[in-house]
């Protein structure tokens, strides 16, 4: 086609009309396809620049002279009414009585429209209807006041000019909504029990349908009495009712328990509304059974007031929260390993405690940790339960320390309370690489909050006494070797542990003291467990010891009875078997700090051993990764 044979009465560019008219194909031309490739370049054109499509029309003449084809082809402005304009030409605001922020009040249907383009951008005919309709969740409550200028009534608006976005033009549309508001009046407050007390008389502006819980709850001087829901009168009694229907007065209802309340009768309404109350608790469903009666945990909560018969005991039954504690043991629980959830009073709560380590205490407290309401020193994995009781919760498992009150040996000698240390001390250490006395400083130091713990009380022969949680290590004479002890510690009654001393010249000097008896306490009291760099071990209540929970990092090599150094040789040759790690080994897993904090070498030669695992491994790094 040549620029000569364009009939443009649109004034469009030819770049616009010309654009894409080229036919690679072994059919025909036909006027049609030329027509429809004018257009679709002139409504692409006019939709991106101008905000509507359908705007022009077009006529293609084909004349055929001696084998030669001549087109022509007019373009001309379509009547405005047959243009569809850009949906998104309507810019909407709207303002609500009563709302901070603006609401998305309405839904949109247009009666007349095309999708157009890859994306599906709606345009609408010209002179078509858009419709405003208010959503269902807003209808009940508001009405249309106002669309800019004009006064609005109902639910609904028509918008019909969309005309007015030619050339990129915007409409603006402001609603504005009331709400339907009624006045609803609180009155005299009735309570079960032949009580009957006047409250303040108020007035309140309140939305047709919205909750009659945002009439508030209200006060009482009248103490041991708790709120259970408003009430208007009906045609036969006092009716809860969950929404606002018309201008009517409230009564209070109360109830003399936040336990339970015996139905005297002339309450109707179908919810039997939740009873709100000074307890910690949430409130869960009434029952007509007491569950610390006859613990019928599969019985059916009423819900309905017409289900009460008059002279019936309704029972409250309220959820409290039940926090798990995962630090010393992967803890279980409605689906969470960590945080909280709610369980019903008297419900069956279960929970599995998975470690490991040999034993762990697995505790389940109310009352701050006071009153022990479940309790299991073995190790296990498989599924407990406990009854909830009528106050929040805790399960929490303890892993392996020593009481507060222990004393523990600072680099000069000094003694200092466990709970007392700051992280920033050095310790005294003995170092098996040098068989002697040496420095180090702590790493971290492992805790647990206060409550009632199992105390392994260790007694020796020279009156040293050590409070033990669960299990710590101490160097046994007898085995040459650190050993645990923990409830079981009995058996080893009479072996010979190592003491630091002092000698006669004021030097650092090892004894030894005889384990003479083990007794078993219930204290409330905290557990702490410090660690120290490279050696691990310390000195509480001057006895050599070793944190629990960490076996397989110690006792690795052979180790000379005479000198409490390692045997050189022996250690050697478990190297030249087993080899080294190297930092490599750990690296992405832990930092190369920790790596020598805990002689991260050495554990090839455990897991040659097989005194270690490289699951024991990533049982550690996650267990004491809150530290690093």
């Amino acid at each position: 086609l040549s620029e000569d044979s364009v009939i443009n009465e649109a004034g469009l560019s030819e770049d616009v009309i010309f654009s894409g008219l080229q036919f690679v194909t072994t059919d025909s031309v036909s006027a049609d396809m030329i027509a429809e490739i004018v257009l679709e370049n002139v409504d692409a054109f006019t939709a991106e620049n101008c905000g509507y499509i359908n705007g022009y029309y077009v006529d293609v003449i084909v004349e055929q002279v001696n084998n030669r084809a001549t087109v022509t082809v007019s373009l001309a402005e379509e009547q405005e009414q047959e243009r569809y304009y850009a949906a998104d030409s309507l810019e909407i605001s709207s303002t609500v009585e009563g709302a901070d922020t603006e609401l998305d009040l309405f839904e949109i249907t247009y009666a007349e429209f095309k999708p157009y383009g890859a994306d599906g951008r709606i345009f609408v005919k010209a002179d078509s209807d858009v419709i405003f309709t208010l959503k269902q969740e807003f209808a009940d409550y508001y009405s249309l006041s106002k669309v800019g200028d004009n006064e609005a009534d109902g639910d609904s608006y028509v918008f019909d000019s969309m005309t007015d976005a030619v050339n990129f033009g915007k409409i603006t549309l402001d609603f504005e909504a009331i709400g339907n508001y009624v006045t609803v009046y609180s009155d005299i407050s009735f309570a079960y029990g032949g009580a009957q007390y006047a409250g303040d008389s108020s007035a309140n502006q309140m939305l047709v349908g919205a909750s009659v819980t945002e009439l508030g709850i209200p006060s009482t001087t009248n103490s041991g009495y708790y709120f259970l829901g408003w009430a208007t009168n009906g045609n036969s009694g006092l009716e809860f009712n969950s929404a606002v229907a018309d201008s009517a007065i409230y009564y209070a209802i109360w109830v003399n328990s936040s336990r339970a309340f015996t139905y005297d009768g002339g309450l109707n309404g179908s919810d039997l509304p939740d009873l709100t109350s000074a307890t910690d608790g949430t409130f869960a469903d009434w029952y007509g059974v007491d569950f610390w009666d006859d613990k019928n945990s599969n019985a059916t909560p009423i819900t309905n007031i017409n289900d009460i018969s008059e002279g019936t005991t309704v029972y409250a039954r309220w959820k409290f929260r039940v926090t798990i504690n995962s630090s010393d043991a992967t803890i279980t629980a409605n689906n969470l390993t960590n945080g909280w959830f709610e369980a019903e009073e008297g419900s069956i709560v279960t929970f599995t405690a998975t470690t490991t380590e040999d034993e762990i205490q697995v505790r389940v407290t109310s009352n701050g940790g006071t009153n022990v309401i479940y309790y299991s020193e073995e190790k296990t994995n498989d599924e407990r339960e406990f009854r909830m009781p009528s106050s929040e919760v805790t399960i929490s498992a303890t892993g392996n320390c020593i009481a507060a009150g222990s004393l523990i040996t600072l680099a000069d000698g000094s003694q200092k309370k466990v709970e007392d240390l700051t992280g920033e001390e050095l310790l005294l250490v003995w170092n098996l690489e040098t068989g002697s006395f040496d420095t180090a400083p702590i790493v971290f130091i492992d805790s647990d909050a206060e409550c009632e713990y199992e105390i392994i009380n260790l007694i020796f022969s020279d009156g040293t006494e050590v409070k033990v949680i669960s299990e710590h290590a101490f160097w046994d004479y007898d085995l040459n070797e650190y050993v645990y002890l923990d409830r079981y510690a009995g058996k080893y009654i009479g072996h010979w542990f190592n003491k630091q001393t002092t000698d006669d010249d004021g030097n650092f000097a090892n004894t030894a003291v005889q384990l003479t008896d083990v007794v078993i306490t219930y204290e409330v009291t905290s557990a702490y467990s410090p660690v120290t760099y490279s050696h691990l071990c310390y000195y509480v209540n001057g006895m050599l010891s070793m944190p629990g929970g960490i076996s397989g990092l110690f006792n690795i090599f052979e180790v000379d009875p005479d000198t409490m150094m390692y045997d050189r040789e022996a250690m050697e040759a478990d190297i030249a078997e087993y080899g080294l790690f190297t930092y490599e080994d750990f690296e992405g897993l832990i930092s190369e700090e920790v790596f020598e904090a805990f002689n991260g070498k050495y554990l090839k030669v455990a897991i040659g051993k097989g005194i270690l695992t490289w699951d024991d491994i990533f049982y550690l790094v996650e267990r004491y990764s809150q530290f690093f």
